[in-house]
């Protein structure tokens, strides 16, 4: 969601006006919504993309905005702002599974060693964020072997599931282009309460297709992905009895297991950790959520990551 004054583009989580509070939409998906009460003032209009409810205000010098961001849990918002598009195949050139290379983002920082991979199936997807000092963890053996300090580092990943819709694939060859944008509550799991990318992200291919560029429409990121061969086919999403979920793309797959116990409420898990303190076992709920990634090893599917790091190396105990 941004508000723009007349000139370049600013996210809105860049006004103090605001806190920044949720984002409904990629990785982890939730809803924006304006209730009250701070007035905004700045030269020229302003133009308000309330991006929950896909509605656009042009606000004039003469008026003040009154308005605040809060974050809004599916049972506090009302029916219609709960509506979001039903799962549609996304273009062809957009599923298999997609591994990250690198991410440059607008303040300069950049990260080209976290083990990023992006399973798109028809329309359901998982996304799964993994940094090097998490798989540090791995002799750990447990959340309850973990000191507070690990636990946070546990708590940084941006893993969630759901589904895409994409708009059609426009133009030919290098010059092939589409928007994506990505859902996940109630429909999957998100390892973060509340996304650090609300964004929807603008797709460009390479001549190949093979070769993907994802940008932010503020300028936030740029990704660059990599097709990770032979995984085009089977494309498939399992619920499981126990309430897991298996996502597959060839020889690709993902574990999703929800946490047991809910997040206290929804904001960022380093916030929800702040709060918790000194307390072990609330910290450690908070991370008990399960993202991991296997790659096919001869016959068998074998964890090369996961947000439960000591789970690397095990195969995946489910039928595929």
């Amino acid at each position: 969601m941004d508000v723009v004054p007349a000139g370049p583009r600013r996210s809105l989580r860049s006004l103090p006006e605001f806190p920044a509070l949720g984002g409904r939409k990629r990785r982890g998906g939730v809803f924006w919504r304006i209730e009250a009460l701070t007035e905004l003032k700045a030269p020229g209009g302003l133009e308000l993309l309330f991006v929950g409810f896909y509605e656009v205000w042009t606000l004039w010098r003469s008026l003040g905005i009154f308005a605040q961001v809060v974050d809004a849990t599916a049972d506090r918002l009302p029916k219609a702002s709960q509506t979001v598009p039903s799962p549609k195949p996304v273009p062809e050139l957009l599923r298999g599974a997609w591994r990250r290379t690198s991410i440059h983002n607008a303040d300069g920082s950049s990260d080209t060693t976290s083990t990023v991979v992006w399973l798109q199936l028809e329309s359901m997807m998982v996304d799964v964020r993994f940094s090097l000092e998490q798989a540090e963890l791995a002799d750990r053996g447990s959340l309850n072997n973990c000191s507070l300090r690990d636990l946070r580092l546990l708590a940084t990943s941006e893993s969630s599931s759901g589904y895409t819709t994409c708009t059609p694939v426009k133009g030919e060859g290098a010059d092939r282009r589409a928007t994506a944008e990505w859902f996940t509550r109630g429909h999957g799991v998100a390892f973060q309460p509340v996304t650090a990318y609300p964004e929807p992200g603008l797709l460009e291919w390479d001549a190949s297709g093979d070769v993907m560029i994802e940008r932010a429409p503020s300028g936030a990121y740029v990704e660059e992905w990599h097709r990770v061969e032979n995984t085009d086919a089977p494309l498939q999403h399992t619920k499981l009895d126990d309430g897991r979920q298996l996502y597959r793309t060839g020889s690709f797959a993902v574990l999703v297991r929800e946490r047991p116990h809910p997040v206290p409420r929804q904001a960022r898990l380093s916030e929800l950790i702040d709060e918790a303190g000194d307390d072990h076992a609330a910290v450690a709920a908070m991370v008990d959520c399960e993202f991991s990634l296997a790659e096919l090893r001869g016959d068998s599917f074998v964890i090369t990551a996961s947000t439960l790091p000591w789970k690397e190396g095990e195969l995946l105990n489910v039928d595929l």
